[in-house]
């Protein structure tokens, strides 16, 4: 894979989580969370840590970018190994297959980032409670809301 960034810390794989358990693919609807699993070089002090994910359609639409600066989660002294999770509650999208791009940054500087995405797919389930989920030709992303009649009294 073609990677940038300086190296002291190398995400190597990806997982996706229901609870503590390993899923193969997300659910819509459904609370997941992304692991990036990184191996960290021996002696590497990072000092001020943002690690991000993007995430795209099959067709390269962006859906979202989340970084743990926006919640202001800073990783500041890592283990030789771990992973960086970041939780999604009910998870938004609707069936397809997915893209994920990551990058890790200390400071400004690239630590890791890599240029090819990491393939995901997200299986359809009950987002509405309802049986029915929109497919991803319809739109990209599934919000939760309420319909009501409103009159001129």
């Amino acid at each position: 894979p073609h990677r940038s960034g300086s190296g002291e810390i190398r995400v190597d794989h990806l997982t996706l989580r229901s609870g503590d358990h390993v899923i193969e693919q997300a659910v819509c609807g459904q609370d997941v969370t992304f692991a990036l699993h990184f191996r960290k070089k021996p002696g590497y002090q990072n000092k001020h840590l943002t690690v991000g994910i993007h995430v795209r359609t099959h067709l390269d639409v962006p859906i979202f970018l989340h970084h743990s600066r926006l919640t202001q989660t800073w990783f500041e002294k890592l283990p030789e190994e771990g992973a960086f999770a970041f939780h999604v509650k009910k998870l938004p999208l609707p069936p397809g297959t997915y893209h994920l791009y990551y990058s890790i940054l200390d400071g400004h500087d690239y630590i890791d980032t890599l240029q090819e995405s990491i393939p995901f797919r997200v299986e359809s389930g009950d987002f509405y409670g309802t049986a029915e989920v929109p497919q991803l030709s319809h739109g990209v992303c599934l919000v939760e809301g309420d319909w009501r009649l409103l009159t001129d009294s």
